[in-house]
């Protein structure tokens, strides 16, 4: 009885289970992304999901590593949009939510397109801790300047995030009314000119164009009949 229970001297060890980490949180531009495909990449370990109606998600990445980034592809007042989010730290479990917030930041902290951030992913590429908090600052504080969207109380990144649905429009928290108000600023259809313009304000002094001057033509709207275009630097 010891030796088949492994007491008998020479008893054998158990391998080590497999770790994973969980992302989870919720994507939206105000109105919930619902039913949309998310796609993860960490620095170790991929994973894919489908949001919900609510425009939550879960992602279990087996044998998974942070930092990880997170794409989500849907449609959004009938335009289709690509967001990204990026999960950082260390442990099992991280929250990323994905709304036009993150990915703005995305492209002030990496100084690119978020979309070519996810594709050649890795630990080494991915934007470190400090260089995401001075991305978001810079971010949160020129659309408060510019465009007048208080957003100093939102954590874009891991604050709680409660997305208006179709089923019930009043249901945003106000993480998600802020959205609101930045969709009125910056449309869907807007938002990948603009990404493009901030990530090309990520370099200093040497920047063809500052975040602020972004914000401000930004301000002005698109031109008419062409909501892609606006003006300013190109």
């Amino acid at each position: 009885m010891v030796a088949a229970c492994g007491g008998g001297g020479g008893g054998g060890t158990t391998a080590p289970e497999a770790s994973s980490v969980q992302l989870s949180g919720v994507a939206a531009t105000g109105l919930a992304l619902a039913n949309s495909t998310v796609d993860v990449k960490c620095a170790a370990g991929t994973g894919s999901a489908t949001t919900n109606d609510a425009g939550s998600y879960t992602v279990s990445v087996p044998d998974g590593q942070l930092p990880c980034i997170v794409k989500v592809t849907g449609t959004a007042n009938g335009v289709p949009v690509v967001l990204h989010s990026l999960a950082e730290g260390t442990g099992t479990t991280a929250t990323a939510n994905v709304t036009p917030l993150t990915e703005l930041i995305l492209a002030r902290a990496a100084g690119d397109m978020p979309a070519a951030l996810f594709e050649n992913f890795s630990s080494s590429s991915a934007p470190t801790a400090a260089t995401l908090t001075q991305a978001t600052t810079a971010v949160l504080t020129a659309l408060g300047n510019a465009a007048n969207i208080d957003l100093s109380a939102v954590d874009p990144f891991k604050g709680t995030l409660v997305a208006a649905t179709t089923a019930n429009p009043t249901a945003g928290n106000t993480y998600d009314q802020l959205l609101d108000q930045l969709g009125t600023v910056v449309t869907p259809a807007m938002l990948p000119q603009v990404v493009s313009q901030v990530a090309s304000s990520a370099g200093g002094t040497s920047a063809p164009v500052t975040l602020e001057e972004v914000v401000a033509n930004v301000g002005k709207g698109s031109l008419a009949n062409c909501p892609q275009a606006l003006s300013g630097k190109y």
